[in-house]
């Protein structure tokens, strides 16, 4: 490591908020900053990831700040809403989350936190966030930021249903601001690859336990 490295090492360590803003997270927290990361803007508005044309994950940026997802699920709504409301093992299945706690439910109204850590520009850092989620039960998710390390963040989560029940097309809006002084093609570039993963790591999760259900029938 040169003398110039050890500099910008100790600059950047000296700026908490830049690294916070850096890492915050969505719905759900960020990924590790990879150079595929940095190169996933594959158009300017609209990105797919190489999942398969069956589960294709499709995200758009309909403004500065907002952004949609949307995939398609071998899965009945109930299967699907048994994965995006299972708060508390978010951090079994979903990128960097270390913890996710419920601290609060209310009829329809649960507050949780989480806790997520990743390594950004040779440092691990740890950033929380605690959010309110408004249940409609197997259809709907409408989420707010409470208090954590972003300006703001609030979307909703929508299970769509077809007529037999079985395909279901799972969306996300989110609208995000990052702290100030954060760098916002920096932040954006790495939290659109959140939502992405976070996304693709919700669709797995729904097809293992599907899988494990069909192995091991109650």
């Amino acid at each position: 490591m040169n003398d110039t490295t050890r500099v910008n090492q100790r600059r950047i360590a000296k700026s908490p908020r830049l690294l916070v803003g850096l890492i915050t997270l969505s719905l759900m927290l960020l990924p590790s900053l990879t150079p595929g990361a940095i190169a996933l803007e594959m158009s300017p508005r609209v990105a797919r990831s190489q999942t398969g044309p069956e589960s294709e994950i499709q995200i758009s940026r309909e403004d500065e700040n907002t952004y949609n997802l949307a995939v398609t699920l071998d899965a009945s709504a109930e299967e699907t809403w048994s994965v995006i409301a299972d708060y508390g093992s978010f951090s079994h299945f979903l990128p960097n989350i270390i913890s996710s706690e419920v601290l609060e439910i209310e009829g329809n109204r649960h507050v949780v936190e989480q806790v997520s850590e990743q390594q950004v520009l040779f440092l691990n850092i740890r950033s929380r966030i605690r959010t309110e989620n408004l249940e409609t039960e197997n259809q709907r998710i409408d989420f707010r930021l409470l208090e954590g390390d972003l300006n703001q963040l609030e979307g909703s989560w929508m299970i769509e249903t077809t007529e037999d029940g079985q395909i279901v097309r799972l969306t996300q809006t989110v609208t995000v601001a990052p702290p100030p002084g954060t760098p916002d093609g920096v932040f954006h570039t790495v939290f659109r690859q959140s939502l992405t993963d976070n996304l693709e790591a919700i669709r797995d999760e729904i097809q293992r336990r599907q899988m494990e259900s069909t192995t091991n029938p109650s």
